[in-house]
């Protein structure tokens, strides 16, 4: 097993003390591995510990959700192997975020659209590589906008600011991944 660089999720999560409703959706999260199914991209800026469905599935029965949308992580990359079996696997209670390139062909778009996938992911975070240039986000909104998926902006905390025109200028929805990264520490004066 590959030596992971950042945190895993928690070993022992606490049960919620509100029940949540009927068909309550987790609205972004992730699977990682296993590894020896599912490699991490060569080239990925971090390694998490392997965190794959079947933890995701015990982790939703545990806390309620009945739903989920699980969001392709950049350590692995535009392989989305594992993406598309937590889709299978999940019997129609799962939708999914890719992350595709303007090389990626439109028969990979429309595979992905087919297993549930209705959404792209663009990182704006330092810790992921570099930010996409405006040709770029433009060449894979064009290509998504046919199947109507949204563009998700993984963005970390004022950072959203500085990309408030592409928010207003792109021809599809827009999801604010991770709630934008907002750090708490800041407080309530920090700046807008």
């Amino acid at each position: 097993m590959l030596q992971p660089t950042c945190a895993g999720p928690v070993a022992s999560p606490t049960k919620p003390a509100l029940a949540l409703p009927p068909d309550s959706c987790d609205a972004h999260c992730h699977i990682f591995g296993p590894t020896d199914v599912f490699p991490y991209a060569p080239d990925r800026t971090f390694t998490p510990p392997e965190a794959p469905k079947e933890d995701l599935q015990r982790l939703h029965a545990f806390l309620g959700f009945a739903r989920a949308v699980i969001v392709q992580s950049a350590c692995h990359g535009t392989d989305h192997s594992a993406l598309l079996d937590a889709l299978e696997n999940g019997n129609g209670r799962y939708r999914g975020v890719a992350i595709v390139t303007p090389e990626t062909p439109d028969a990979e778009i429309a595979r992905l659209h087919e297993a549930g996938v209705r959404g792209a992911r663009l990182h704006f975070t330092p810790h992921l590589g570099p930010a996409p240039s405006r040709e770029t986000i433009d060449a894979i909104a064009a290509k998504i906008a046919p199947c109507g998926w949204h563009i998700a902006l993984h963005v970390a905390g004022d950072g959203i600011a500085d990309h408030e025109d592409l928010v207003r200028e792109l021809p599809l929805q827009v999801v604010i991944d991770h709630m934008a990264r907002v750090d708490l520490r800041a407080g309530l004066d920090s700046k807008p």
